[in-house]
């Protein structure tokens, strides 16, 4: 890997986690508060990740099982925090299953 690769490759994993916190974070605080501006700006750090993810795919020279690791990172947040909500009302009661957001 050349040092110009690295920094690329550094960059692109720091904004990588960054967008995926950020997003994590942003659809918390949409889920708990119900408030829409939260839902759409958790929304675009999620596709910020998406698009972060594939950078990393096709522009730099990590190794397949990262490669791999990465896409399977970026695809799994759209899924989680609804697994995980319907565990969490399964085990407390219907009652704690907050309303979507509206958009």
């Amino acid at each position: 890997m050349t040092p110009e690769a690295f920094v690329l490759t550094s960059l692109l994993l720091g904004f990588f986690v960054l967008a995926g916190g950020v997003y994590a974070s942003l659809a918390s605080i949409a889920t708990i508060t119900l408030r829409s501006g939260a839902a759409r700006l958790g929304h675009f750090c999620y596709a910020l990740t998406v698009v972060v993810a594939a950078a990393l795919v096709f522009a730099t020279p990590l190794a397949i099982e990262w490669k791999v690791l990465t896409v399977v990172l970026a695809v799994a947040p759209w899924y989680l925090p609804n697994a995980a909500l319907a565990i969490i009302a399964q085990i407390h009661g219907e009652a704690l299953q907050p309303e979507k957001p509206k958009l």
